[in-house]
């Protein structure tokens, strides 16, 4: 047999070969998609299952969050001293894998009703065309798609300097509790290292995740090989009862306890019982319709649409809060910012103590839980450090998550009762090291702010506010910004329990600043701060800005304290805890917030609605309405005592290097990537312009003195825009509280806003 022979036998026997595997091959598909063709819902919700455990930042942040929780539970077992224990993390991780396992048995349980209902239908060969691929594939996804979200969760620690970061966040918190120096460098080494090792219990987490997908691949081919021969109708009376009834069980389970059993079920499981209870209701609709002939899911679909574009089932509007001793009918209406400002100045207690006074406004940027843990532990450090600050910062412009840690500051200065002996002269600020014991208030603001945000706000997203979106008619206890409001309420009466226990001299009272009145969050006898909380308007676009000072220009609006300005007409008073949420209203987990007003016709009054969203829409930094402020008070400035000489400084709370210059090619994706590219850039070019100002102004006659400029670097890891922070995250914030490196470095150099404060508060 010659060669050319032997190829033409190769050529021969491989084409066919190949035709037998075609078709085995294609004969299994078409048993696959035709077996699946029963079974779109399950299918539907599996992929967006894994879209929801995949995609979003928040979800990966979860991820590292329950990763280093259960690493820091592994460390303290059998360890008789912890600092830094978390007993929850491993129940968090039981959580996380038995979640997963649940609604993997789930969606196989919905698969293989849709398959029974469709053979005793005679709608599928049960013999000739099952096969198990389609079922197996819906069961072990589930816990497959998170264990690729938790390798994706995944951080880069080879980044120059982020141990550093985050061993000065660590020495920053242990260092109040403990005096000994080397007690202090031991405990945050070790937990610093614990927290590097993230990535590999990352990695463990889905091997467990993976393994559990193998779990569900054995427990199911016995299950599905019954199911093969199974013809039998499956009774449909459980269905309906668990599909419809399940559901308004949650949502009123959600209502009545919107933070703790949120809270207890953790994100992760708040987020599987969503896809468990939507897979059985999407079942017992599909029944239905099989026996009404009706395509209900599309007319519920179509409903829910028109209920929402005719606003029909609007029930976010702003909660209202009805106090006796803040009641409308006795507030004056509010005056200007450069009124309030000259009231202000006339109030404070130490203007003797120097030749020209320094006066301090802030401005912090959205960003999230992140940015409202950066803003209320950078401010409550500076607080400690120097128990004269709160006493000269006259405002605090808010934007979104720093508009929540603003509003916490503002309670902390109210509540804390501070030592009239930080007014003696020579009683400036503290040396870096000093420990003077007693209570902190970067303490206090640490332990409210590191609870669970988002599991609440979730539950009340995905249970009461979605079955919102299906009636015509609102239910203004459905409104998930309400769950928000009240998690950030609980974490106040819980955060700071301990501190009022052991330092009652310390506190004024016991009352919720959140959840008390607005209007009491400010006064010119106060130590606290005035908040300048900045939204945006849905039907103007212009700024909205919650304050005690009336506000009217170009860019901004006041919030309408008094229906028209008229002092006779109240319009709307809010809690000071809903009026931070309704400057972090960003889609799409907290909704726009709404409220009517009485408008003066010529006639008759007319009601108008307004519609308030999150305020980075219109600038994150919060710089703009700052340097608004900032010109009133150089208007009031002009009118005073000219032998008092006042010096306006600026505290710019903004972050870098947390952008993607990739970005999207898709077409469909451009704008929205645009619109938030845009928030960003102008909260940046904001900055930049307050930077000229600021140089423009030293040229001139002008009380504007520094800009001090406190950026937060993302070090490589991933921050993101959520309501959950992991612990890292907190150390890598805690850790440029003080100025950053730069600072540590060269505590006397001019361009540290930090040593800038300590050096006037010292004078």
């Amino acid at each position: 047999m010659d060669y050319s022979s032997f190829l033409l036998g190769m050529d021969i026997w491989g084409e066919a070969s190949m035709r037998l595997g075609d078709c085995a091959l294609v004969l299994y598909f078409k048993k696959y998609f035709h077996t699946l063709n029963s079974l779109k819902s399950p299918l539907f919700l599996c992929l967006a299952f894994v879209a929801c455990v995949t995609l979003p930042g928040q979800t990966l942040e979860l991820y590292r969050y329950t990763a280093q929780a259960f690493a820091e539970s592994y460390a303290s077992i059998g360890s008789t001293h912890s600092h830094f224990g978390d007993p929850q993390g491993l129940i968090g991780f039981i959580v996380l894998a038995t979640s997963v396992l649940i609604v993997s048995f789930v969606f196989l349980s919905v698969a293989a009703h849709a398959h029974r209902t469709a053979v005793s239908d005679e709608l599928d060969d049960s013999d000739g065309q099952f096969t198990p691929g389609p079922f197996l594939t819906i069961a072990c996804t589930p816990a497959l798609a998170v264990g690729a979200g938790l390798v994706l969760a995944s951080a880069d620690f080879r980044v120059e300097n982020i141990k550093e970061v985050m061993l000065a966040g660590a020495r920053l918190s242990i260092a109040k509790d403990f005096s000994a120096p080397v007690r202090i460098e031991q405990l945050s080494q070790s937990y610093v290292e614990a927290q590097l090792q993230v990535n590999w219990w990352l990695h463990f987490m889905a091997a467990v995740c993976v393994a559990i997908g193998a779990l569900v691949f054995l427990l199911s081919r016995p299950y599905l090989r019954k199911l093969r021969v199974s013809a039998e109708r499956t009774k449909t009376r459980c269905v309906y009862l668990i599909g419809f009834g399940l559901p308004i069980v949650l949502t009123a389970a959600f209502v009545l306890s919107p933070v703790w059993l949120a809270r207890t079920l953790s994100s992760f499981g708040v987020l599987c019982l969503f896809f468990a209870a939507a897979s059985v209701l999407l079942r017992a609709v599909s029944l239905l319709e099989i026996q009404v002939r009706m395509p209900l899911m599309f007319l519920a679909l179509v409903c829910a649409a028109i209920f929402g574009i005719f606003g029909l089932n609007d029930n976010h509007a702003v909660r209202a809060v009805r106090s006796p001793e803040t009641s409308q009918s006795s507030r004056s209406p509010p005056g200007t910012i450069a009124d309030g400002f000259a009231q202000w100045l006339k109030e404070r207690r130490d203007r003797p103590l120097y030749d020209v006074y320094p006066v301090y406004v802030v401005a912090t940027e959205g960003g999230g839980i992140y940015a409202a843990y950066r803003t209320a532990t950078l401010l409550a450090s500076l607080q400690d450090r120097c128990p004269r600050f709160s006493h000269h910062v006259f405002a605090i412009s808010s934007v979104s998550g720093g508009s929540v840690g603003a509003a916490i500051f503002n309670g902390l200065t109210r509540k804390i009762r501070q030592s009239d002996d930080r007014f003696k002269a020579g009683s400036g600020c503290r040396k870096p090291g000093d420990n003077v014991g007693g209570q902190f208030f970067a303490d206090v603001s640490e332990d409210i702010l590191r609870d669970d945000y988002l599991s609440p706000v979730l539950g009340a997203f995905l249970f009461p506010d979605f079955l919102q979106r299906f009636l015509f008619f609102p239910v203004p206890q459905f409104d998930r910004s309400i769950a928000l409001e009240k998690s950030l309420e609980e974490s106040w009466q819980s955060g700071v329990k301990y501190y009022q226990t052991r330092f009652k001299e310390q506190w004024v009272d016991e009352g919720n600043p959140l959840s008390a009145s607005f209007s009491t969050s400010w006064s010119p006898r106060l130590e606290a701060p005035a908040l300048l909380i900045n939204t945006t308007e849905v039907a103007s676009g212009r700024g909205r800005v919650i304050s005690p000072f009336s506000i009217d220009t170009d860019e901004f609006r006041s919030f309408p304290w008094f229906a028209s300005g008229d002092a006779s007409r109240p319009s709307v008073d809010i809690s000071l805890s809903t009026a931070a949420v309704l400057s972090a209203r960003f889609p799409w987990l907290t909704p726009p917030g709404s409220f009517s007003i009485d408008v003066a016709g010529s006639k008759k009054s007319s009601r108008q609605n307004i519609q308030l969203v999150d305020g980075g829409y219109f600038d994150n930094s919060g710089v703009t309405m700052a340097l608004a402020a900032m010109r009133e008070i150089e208007g009031a400035i002009a009118n005073l005592d000219p032998a008092q000489k006042i010096q306006i400084n600026l505290i710019v709370l903004t972050s870098a290097d947390f952008g993607d210059p990739s970005g999207t090619h898709s077409d469909y994706l451009a704008p929205v990537q645009t619109l938030l590219s845009t928030r960003s850039a102008r909260g940046g070019i904001a900055v930049k312009e307050a930077e000229r100002v600021f140089a423009a102004e030293k040229l001139q006659a002008s009380p504007f003195h520094s800009l001090g400029k406190a950026e937060l670097l993302g070090y490589g890891y991933p921050l993101p825009l959520g309501w959950r922070l992991s612990p890292i995250t907190r150390l890598l914030i805690l850790g440029q509280s003080d100025g950053g490196a730069s600072c540590r470095q060269n505590v006397g150099d001019k361009r540290c806003f930090l040593a800038s404060v300590v050096e006037e508060l010292n004078k």
